[in-house]
């Protein structure tokens, strides 16, 4: 294949164009980004029956663990924000409450047929506002 003399020329000006931007891109990748640090959250284990939490719900993600895919929930609580992993009887009571002030509480736990004891809660929700922050003692800011 032959090239005529301008297309020559755009070409070679395409491929130094190519490198220069791929040899500035090695070089300057790690200054010209901002770096990103992960954040910390706590979990919270509902472990003792009793275990009560209280906050708003943030949101629900689907997080692939070594036993399939699982929902954690983000709350913030008057200590700052925590996540946590839903079972199936929590996630279905969870749901639709994102955005409120809700209150879990560790209730019960029962046998099962799968081997683990079933862990029941207790959950309430009240709609996010001051006045029910102030009733349920998460003041109004935090």
């Amino acid at each position: 294949m032959q090239l005529e003399t301008g297309q020559a020329q755009t070409l070679l000006v395409t491929a130094t164009s190519i490198i220069t931007s791929t040899k500035y891109m090695s070089e300057n990748t790690t200054s010209a980004w901002d770096n990103v640090e992960s954040v910390e959250t706590d979990m919270i284990k509902f472990e003792a029956v009793g275990k009560v939490v209280v906050g708003v719900l943030l949101s629900r993600k689907m997080v692939d663990t070594k036993f399939g895919e699982s929902p954690v929930y983000k709350i913030m609580t008057p200590e700052g924000e925590a996540a946590f992993f839903a079972s199936g009887l929590l996630d279905d009571k969870l749901s639709s409450q994102e955005g409120k002030i809700v209150r879990i509480e560790f209730a019960e736990s029962k046998p099962s047929n799968k081997g683990n004891d079933a862990k029941i809660f207790d959950v309430k929700a009240l709609p996010d506002t001051e006045e029910n922050r102030t009733l349920v003692g998460l003041g109004e800011t935090w």
